[in-house]
């Protein structure tokens, strides 16, 4: 229901606005920490990164739309501290999983000239280039500032799977 939601307010959005839209390109990279909740399993962040192309369509009154291809990487960190007899663990797992991403962002903001802040949502899809070539998709919000043509963001993210983290990015657009 969300993500009908979701996908219907960018569409209405874009639909009455596509005549005054501009469209911008960049690069984007960055910082992702995730980790996973699991009951019983103490879980530790993984730090790893995500990196891609980016593309923007600017709207009226302070409205955006972003997506683009991202390569992330994602994981999560198992530590067995013997609480629980019926679950037996190695001291430490690590496993990280690689992704390819499209998301698909709405951002609302204030133009100030020089800087826009905004406050964004995003659903995206993912697929798995690990061995086991699994679907992925969740929800992102967080905020970020736009500086000439630079962008920063935060946001907290949650698949389907309940891997959740943050992620730090910046994009230079073209």
């Amino acid at each position: 229901m969300a993500r009908k939601l979701f996908l219907a307010v960018i569409l209405f959005v874009m639909a009455g606005a596509v005549a005054s839209a501009q469209v911008k390109f960049g690069v984007k990279a960055g910082f992702t920490s995730s980790n996973a909740s699991l009951k019983e399993i103490n879980t530790k962040a993984v730090n790893a990164y995500h990196a891609g192309l980016a593309v923007q369509l600017d709207l009226l009154a302070g409205f955006a739309v972003q997506s683009g291809v991202l390569y992330q990487v994602k994981g999560v960190s198992l530590e067995d501290d013997n609480t629980n007899p019926l679950v037996t663990l190695p001291k430490i797992v690590d496993k990280k999983y690689r992704f390819v991403e499209v998301p698909v962002q709405l951002q609302w903001g204030l133009d100030l000239i020089f800087v826009r802040p905004y406050v964004l949502g995003e659903y995206y899809w993912g697929y798995s280039l690990n061995e086991d070539n699994a679907k992925e998709h969740g929800f992102a919000y967080g905020f970020g500032i736009d500086v000439m043509k630079m962008q920063f963001s935060a946001k907290f993210f949650k698949n389907k799977d309940d891997l959740k983290g943050l992620q730090l990015s910046a994009v230079l657009f073209f």
